[in-house]
């Protein structure tokens, strides 16, 4: 089921959906699993957003990158490395910011 990103209502134009909620759209637009109003409003956001335009390429870009790379390709260090901030990263505690967002 598709979610709405924060602060998404229902989308009439281009106008209604922010560079910030295009953004947060990106897996559901890349994997065809939004809405259909949802979809037309992202696809005519991106359409006049040329910064948006360029994330969407760049996002794509990076997902056909990745899909090349086996991970038996990934030198032994950087391996450990990758490893070692994935497994810091899962399990620090989350820190927010004096006005309670989450830092991300």
């Amino acid at each position: 089921m598709e979610q709405k990103p924060p602060g998404y209502t229902s989308a009439s134009n281009a106008d209604d959906l922010t560079c910030q909620q295009a953004t947060a759209l990106l897996v559901e637009y890349v994997n065809d699993t939004l809405a259909p109003e949802t979809m037309r409003a992202f696809q005519e956001h991106v359409r006049d957003c040329a910064d948006c335009l360029a994330y969407l390429r760049t996002y794509r870009a990076t997902i056909r990158a990745l899909g090349t790379v086996r991970y038996e390709d990934i030198p032994a260090a950087l391996q450990e490395r990758l490893l070692s901030f994935l497994q810091t990263r899962l399990t620090r505690v989350p820190q927010s910011f004096p006005d309670g967002r989450d830092p991300g």
